[in-house]
């Protein structure tokens, strides 16, 4: 249960900073970050998001949040989740904020049509 709950941390990390808590330029270095266990927060994070993230990410799984005497609804209670509706969600009566289009067949999915592009025409330019 505690690995589940630091790659929970580390997916919450990625999911909205697009990139993993503890990079590096090699294995050895990514690995050394990871037994420090303190990323860094890039400055959009809410102080909820890092905490919550923080506590996650613990090293020590006994005092990892959703771990310690409060176990999983100790993790549900976290000032992060405040107004969340976990019974809605368990009994699936939220609405998803975002529902992608899945195709009839599935089988297409990954593969690119040559001769189409279903990307819309953007206006962002990268500065690189």
């Amino acid at each position: 249960m505690g690995v589940d709950l630091w790659a929970l941390g580390v997916f919450l990390y990625e999911l909205c900073s697009g990139s993993a808590p503890f990079e590096s330029y090699d294995p050895a270095g990514t690995a050394k970050k990871i037994l420090k266990g303190r990323p860094t927060f890039p400055s959009h994070f809410s102080q909820q998001l890092r905490a919550v993230i923080k506590e996650l990410l613990t090293k020590d799984p006994t005092r990892r949040l959703g771990c310690m005497s409060g176990g999983i609804e100790g993790a549900m209670k976290h000032r992060f989740y405040h107004g969340f509706d976990w019974q809605g969600m368990l009994e699936k009566k939220i609405k998803p904020p975002y529902r992608p289009r899945v195709p009839k067949d599935v089988s297409t999915i990954g593969y690119k049509d040559e001769g189409t592009d279903s990307a819309p025409p953007t206006k962002w330019k990268p500065k690189l």
